[in-house]
């Protein structure tokens, strides 16, 4: 199903600006609220608190710039993030399930900053349509980059694996620089 894309219009361009103004505390307020919804990122294990607000705040930018009627940062950092997350092993489903936890948490300040700020409910639905395309644009160069690299290390790994005793490296760097033992079946 196709259907022409609707801008969200004033109503939606205001409150993508103000809540730009707010960005580095809702930055942070999202944060916590996926360390606390998925397990996965509930502890520095792999993805520090620091990376993943990093990854949070280009995010809401991106988001807010484009409700605001705003040029975009791009989807470079969208792009960084699905390889470093590739690279640290974080589970497609968690990336997945923190989009929604996050996508839901910013629908609901939009929502409510719409509303404080007298929006009509046929702007606000506007805007949601748009938060949700924009999440969809944001999450796809994540899916192919992550695939694309769990790939190679998995086409990687299966070589050396495979290979002959003497030609297999002692370990491996990955893109990452952790280092990965190979082990000797």
């Amino acid at each position: 199903m196709t259907r022409e894309r609707v801008l969200p219009g004033p109503a939606a361009a205001a409150v993508g600006e103000r809540l730009l103004g707010r960005v580095e505390e809702l930055a942070t307020e999202l944060t916590a609220l996926i360390r606390r919804a998925e397990p996965f990122y509930d502890k520095d294990n792999l993805v520090s608190a620091d990376d993943l607000r990093g990854s949070v705040r280009d995010n809401l930018t991106y988001i807010l710039c484009r409700l605001a009627g705003r040029p975009t940062p791009g989807l470079e950092a969208a792009r960084a993030t699905g390889r470093r997350r590739a690279e640290q092993g974080a589970p497609l489903p968690a990336i997945l399930h923190s989009y929604r936890v996050a996508g839901t948490a910013i629908w609901a300040t939009i929502l409510d900053d719409g509303l404080a700020h007298g929006a009509d409910t046929a702007a606000l639905l506007l805007a949601a349509s748009e938060l949700w395309s924009i999440m969809d644009e944001l999450l796809r160069p994540r899916r192919l980059l992550f695939r694309n690299t769990y790939v190679w290390i998995g086409l990687t790994l299966l070589v050396l694996v495979h290979a002959p005793q003497r030609l297999r490296p002692p370990a491996i760097t990955l893109p990452s620089q952790q280092r990965v033992p190979v082990e000797a079946r």
